[in-house]
This record gives C-alpha cells, structure tokens and sequence, in this order.
C-alpha cells in the first residue's frame, strides 16, 4: 500500500465485511482484532471456513491468506499470542524465522543518539509486549543479540532506563496568520488561545495597489537581460545586456 489514502481504503473495507460477515457467522467472535487489513479472531472452529471463504468471494483480486494457531501459539506482527492451560492469552514478541539479529554495530559511525536507540527499542519492547512469565527469557534472548553487535549489556540497560518515565507531552504549535478585521479574526484570536493555546500573528490587509497591476509599463531596453540577434548566414548573436543606468 504504497499511496498515503489506501490504509484509509482499506479500513472502510474491512469495517463492511465486518458488518456482512456478522450476520452470516454462526456464532459471534469472541475476539476480534484488526490493524488496517490483518485481523486477530478467536472465533469457532465451524465458522473459520465461512470467513474465509466470505471475504475472497468479495472481489476477483481481493485474496486473503489465513494463519491457524500452532501449538499452542498465533503470530500477530510483532507479537506471538499464547493460549495457556485455562484458556489464557499470553503474549511475548515474534521473530520471524528469517530473523538474523544484526542490528547497528556499536562501533558503527552514527550518532550516538543513534546508536542508544538500538538496546532501548530492543529492551523497551521486551518490557512492553512480554507477559511477566515471558520477560526473563526474551531479555536473555536481547542481551546475546546486544552483545553480538558489540554493546555492553550495562550500558544498554542504561540507556533502556532513561525512557521509563514518562514526560508530559508537549506540542509546538505553529502560529496562525490571520488577516486583522476588527469584530472577526480577534474573537477567533482569543477563542484559539483559550480552547487550542495557539497563538495569532495578525496581517494588515491586502492594499489596492497589491490587486491592481502597476500602470506604468516597463520599458524591457531599459532593464538586464539577455538577447539574440539571427543573422543571415544562420548563425545567431546571443549577448546580455546590463542596466542602463551603470552606463
């Protein structure tokens, strides 16, 4: 989905098939999980067929492909989803099997903003997506790939350390230029800065003269430029004239 618009196209699709599969399912989901057009459904084992074939008869070139739970587990991007004993959801973060852990080598020539942002994402990740009885295993797994790339495992915690707390957000606003028509445009000034705290740069209003072309026309021998002068062999003079008042 390469334009800016298609995830948007791609929402209000699956919200209709949503809304069609609903009546046709013989039992409603239990779960139902959607990013853009990857779904995450614990739904009956006797509908699965039905889904499926209700959204690839949509379109001719509308095709989904499905994946099933696999021992116990379901990868859903970067997040495996584990069913444990009593039914449970567990989850922990997904590799895939190509993954080959290289990541920015510490010795690399990059910013050391950079090169913090590698074992801070990695740890942060672990921390965030990882159930308490998955943490200590996927921090193991982090601290061999960190190593591996040339950092220290100290450090790195470290530098994971310095995002746990979180800072109040703050957002810069642009200013807004308005045009300054007493009654109007101050009243919107101070209900942007109340309600939105944006601040107002007022303009003077456009003059006559800024509408209207100038009546004077210039005389284009008096200006620079440059001009050419055919002759009769074929040939042509190209020169550039300058400003005549230097002369």
């Amino acid at each position: 989905m390469g334009s800016p618009i298609a995830p948007v196209v791609a929402n209000i699709f699956m919200e209709w098939v949503e809304r069609e599969l609903v009546d046709k399912m013989t039992y409603r989901p239990r779960f139902w999980l959607r990013y853009v057009d990857d779904v995450f459904a614990i739904v009956n084992r006797d509908d699965l067929a039905i889904i499926f074939q209700c959204l690839n008869s949509l379109h001719e070139k509308v095709h989904f492909t499905k994946e099933e739970e696999k021992e116990g587990g379901l990868p859903f991007l970067d997040v495996m989803v584990i069913r444990g004993s009593g039914g449970e959801l567990h989850t922990t973060v997904y590799r895939k099997p190509t993954h080959t852990n290289r990541y920015l080598h510490a010795s690399s020539h990059h910013h050391p903003s950079q090169i913090s942002s590698v074992p801070r994402s990695l740890i942060n990740r672990a921390l965030s997506l990882c159930d308490p009885p998955y943490i200590e295993c996927e921090l193991r797994v982090v601290r061999q790939a960190l190593e591996n790339n040339g950092y220290s495992w100290r450090q790195s915690s470290r530098w994971a350390q310095t995002t746990t707390r979180r800072k109040p957000s703050c957002v810069n606003r642009s200013p807004v230029y308005l045009t300054y028509v007493k009654g109007v445009t101050d009243k919107i000034s101070h209900y942007l800065q109340r309600r939105f705290d944006i601040v107002t740069r007022f303009r003077p209003p456009a003059l006559v003269k800024s509408i209207l072309r100038s009546p004077k026309d210039r005389d284009p021998l008096n200006v620079p430029g440059v001009y050419k002068i055919p002759c009769d062999c074929g040939r042509s003079y190209i020169g550039q004239s300058t400003d005549s008042s230097r002369h």
